[in-house]
């Protein structure tokens, strides 16, 4: 029986888990690269900066009924790929509509260069700014064919949905997107306004 290299190292990868931590990736003859660690390295950084909250990801699959209003959710398990593109553009839509709560114009900018003018701004701190930076190029990665893990799909569907929720709720609310004291990262433009004595006609 001929069997070729692919399948013998997709074998290897198959029986021997213990390894895993071992590796970042594994390329593979053909150009087939399985991303390892990426996804889980992010989700790390995210709650650490409270854009992915323990109470989010733990959630009954009752709680997370609403998570099916997302397509990249519905596709997870059929296509991968298309889900992590979708994920990232949804985060891409939610942070430009912050931006533009700060009146900043957004079309100018590309999403890496947006991510740091709210930072020049003082919306996204620097490590809020590292970790979407690296969200960002993780799910750029889906788009040029990159074959990956299917565990990718169970993580779209756990932290996609807390992910563009956390920016959704802020895109309503102006101020510092992520978790912490709300009176010391308030933003300038909030305080002001939160401070100003309103008078009217009525």
């Amino acid at each position: 029986m001929n069997i070729d290299i692919i399948t013998v190292t997709l074998i290897a990868l198959a029986i021997i888990p213990w390894l895993e931590p071992l590796f970042k990736s594994a390329e593979l003859p053909g150009g087939v690269k399985l991303e390892f660690q990426e996804l889980e390295k992010i989700e790390e950084e995210a709650k650490k900066v409270g854009l992915i909250s323990v109470e989010d990801v733990s959630k009954t699959p009752e709680e997370n009924k609403d998570k099916s209003k997302y397509y990249f959710v519905e596709i997870a398990e059929k296509n991968q790929e298309l889900a992590l593109v979708s994920l990232r553009i949804e985060i891409e839509k939610r942070l430009r509509e912050i931006a533009t709560k700060y009146s900043i114009d957004t079309k100018k900018y590309s999403i890496i260069r947006l991510i740091d003018a709210l930072a020049e701004k003082n919306i996204l701190t620097i490590q809020e700014t590292t970790v979407l930076k690296d969200m960002i190029s993780t799910l750029n990665h889906a788009a040029h064919g990159v074959e990956y893990d299917q565990r990718n799909a169970q993580w779209v569907i756990d932290n996609g949905p807390a992910i563009v929720d956390r920016l959704e709720n802020r895109i309503a609310n102006r101020g510092i997107i992520f978790h912490g004291s709300s009176y010391d990262r308030e933003h300038w433009i909030d305080k002001s306004f939160n401070e100003c004595e309103w008078v009217t006609n009525l």
